[in-house]
């Protein structure tokens, strides 16, 4: 453990009933060796001639900008632009819900140590999970039915493709959901349905900027931890998390701790 908060952890004890989980999906959920849901297609080789030279086209225009930004406001500007310009690929080099999910079989895509059993505890214990992701609803979806995990407490929040009945891709997502905007999600009915009697939040997450997630929740009932993935942002994980770890040890605690009883 690298930074870490009993106080935080204690919040949780015995309030399995009361909680509800915020989790990033992309080296959060997967681990941290894995390509992000993006990437995963991005990256498959599946595409004609021509789809890798556009994509580094769009990298080096807008996805440099975006990382190098300090303006929240260009950094927003250029993430959705990066996005925008790998779907409209997508939908250009015909990405069909068939080839999406060879892509899917092929890839390296697994969960972090760990979660799959948590994920088995969430359910078991009637725990909504909200993913929240910048990558792609639809392979999301696909990877959680593989595994045989995709629960009705489990709702997924990302970029959804709209594929018509042939397969083909019939709309590129119209509010995409970017690394930097997080924070301007709001919950439908349903969801908030789903909440209904929950105050308790634990949010997860590897990046800096995923702590946006629970802005302008309760922040004295949120525990938040983050999982080291890229050792430069350590200091700024710690600023931002409750807790912030290099290992999945975290997660059988979480269990320990949310199963037992609060007198």
């Amino acid at each position: 453990m690298i930074k870490e908060s009993q106080e935080k952890l204690e919040l949780l004890r015995g309030k399995a009933n009361k909680l509800y989980v915020i989790a990033d999906f992309d080296n959060t959920i997967t681990a941290k060796q894995c390509r992000t849901s993006m990437g995963i297609i991005n990256h498959s080789g599946s595409f004609e001639r021509g789809f890798e030279e556009e994509h580094r086209n769009i990298c080096n225009q807008y996805k440099v900008k975006a990382i190098e930004a300090t303006d929240d406001e260009i950094k927003n500007e250029m993430w959705n632009k990066t996005l925008y310009g790998f779907f409209e690929l997508f939908q250009r080099y015909h990405l069909t819900e068939d080839r999406l999910g060879k892509i899917l079989q092929n890839s390296n895509i697994k969960f972090r140590e760990g979660f799959l059993k948590f994920i088995e505890f969430l359910h078991q214990n009637k725990i909504p999970l909200i993913i929240i992701s910048a990558g792609v609803a639809n392979l999301i979806e696909k990877f959680l039915e593989k595994e045989e995990v995709f629960y009705d407490n489990i709702v997924i929040i990302s970029n959804y493709i709209s594929f018509n009945k042939q397969g083909n891709i019939q709309e590129i997502p119209p509010n995409i959901i970017n690394p930097v905007n997080k924070n301007q999600i709001s919950f439908s009915k349903e969801i908030q349905q789903k909440l209904k009697g929950r105050e308790y939040i634990l949010l997860l997450g590897d990046r800096p900027g995923d702590i946006q997630m629970i802005k302008g929740k309760n922040q004295k009932k949120t525990c938040s931890i983050a999982f080291v993935n890229k050792q430069e942002e350590i200091e700024e994980l710690k600023n931002k998390f409750d807790i912030v770890t290099d290992d999945s040890e975290i997660l059988e605690i979480l269990e320990e701790i949310l199963k037992t009883r609060d007198y």
